[in-house]
């Protein structure tokens, strides 16, 4: 696929920027597969559409069992999803993503800096 060719270095890269916060978890779902892609797909988006760079939060006491669980609150930048509630790009996407992990946990979001 054009631009993932150094994809699990760039994953890495990514994951490291956000070590030393216990509340993120990064996880890299390598192509052809995409078998998270595809499982968080169907609990969440319409028509089975697979996206990556979706941001999903879960309320910390819901239960994981056999089938992955709506997420509590989530925003995409899918363009073809563009008239659902959960699209935001740009600011009002980073904004909307501080809010909702504010109102979640009660903490601050401090936003990455531009160049980050």
């Amino acid at each position: 696929m054009p631009g993932f060719r150094d994809g699990i270095a760039s994953a890495r890269r990514t994951a490291d920027r956000f070590a030393d916060d216990k509340r993120v978890e990064h996880f890299y779902d390598p192509y052809p597969a995409h078998r998270a892609g595809n499982a968080f797909s169907v609990a969440s988006l319409p028509d089975g559409n697979v996206a990556w760079d979706i941001y999903m939060f879960y309320r910390p006491d819901l239960r994981w069992d056999k089938s992955l669980p709506a997420p509590t609150a989530m925003r995409h930048q899918l363009g073809r999803l563009r008239e659902s509630e959960a699209f935001r790009t740009g600011d009002a996407l980073r904004s909307d993503l501080h809010e909702i992990m504010h109102e979640m946990t009660g903490d601050v979001c401090s936003p990455l800096k531009a160049n980050d």
